[in-house]
């Protein structure tokens, strides 16, 4: 069993309980300022799947000095990128501390309805580093066929039982052990949720480099 889904296992059995970050950013990391909001963030449950013409917009990333064409041809489809974050066993997450010091792990976890579910115990760094500062960056473990998320994360609030079961349900097929459904339901501290404003893909960069931006949910 995982160390991760472990941790989220034996939290979820307990009682229940922005600017938009630049393209040039996924070539130059910049110093982040803390986030010094609410130290808990209230995200409401996932939505069902996006209806077609309401989902992720799709343009060019403005990178600049990397011959990235301005024409939409040859745009990446969002269908196979959403298809590669669902298949993907492991997920790289960024956060960052109030010192601006960034903090880098790989979890395991389930893309459903554009939101990545997560898990681990709230001592661990990454997931004090939410408590301060929700900003986060998601990537896959490819370096070659790249996808890299920006968005904000923040503990899972109590799912209903429908929603929860298909977790449930995709996590035996993806891990191979058990995992209930009520696991997910009472959600609070040991799970977590993402969910993206940003998302950039290519595979032969530059050509296909493409970026989409999120509709607020």
């Amino acid at each position: 069993m995982s160390n991760h889904w472990a941790c989220w296992v034996s939290a979820a059995a307990g009682p229940s309980k922005s600017p938009q970050m630049g393209d040039e950013d996924i070539i130059l990391t910049r110093n982040l300022k803390s986030h010094t909001g609410s130290k808990e963030l209230h995200m409401c449950p996932a939505r069902k799947q996006v209806e077609h013409g309401t989902g992720p917009v799709a343009s060019r990333p403005a990178i600049q000095d990397y011959g990235v064409p301005k024409s939409k041809a040859g745009l990446l489809s969002w269908e196979d990128i959403d298809k590669r974050l669902t298949d993907s066993r492991y997920y790289w997450i960024c956060t960052v501390d109030t010192k601006g010091q960034p903090h880098t792990t790989p979890v395991d976890g389930l893309w459903l309805d554009e939101t990545l579910y997560f898990g681990g115990s709230p001592s661990t760094r990454r997931n004090r580093n939410l408590v301060n500062n929700s900003k986060v960056s998601v990537h896959l473990e490819s370096g070659s066929d790249v996808v890299i998320l920006h968005g904000e994360a923040g503990e899972q609030p109590p799912l209903d039982r429908a929603l929860a079961a298909r977790l449930a349900e995709l996590h035996g097929i993806k891990y191979g052990y058990g995992f209930k459904a009520e696991n997910f339901v009472s959600g609070g501290p040991g799970l977590y949720i993402f969910r993206p404003r940003v998302a950039f893909a290519w595979s032969q960069f530059p050509k296909d480099a493409t970026r989409w931006d999120f509709p607020e949910r």
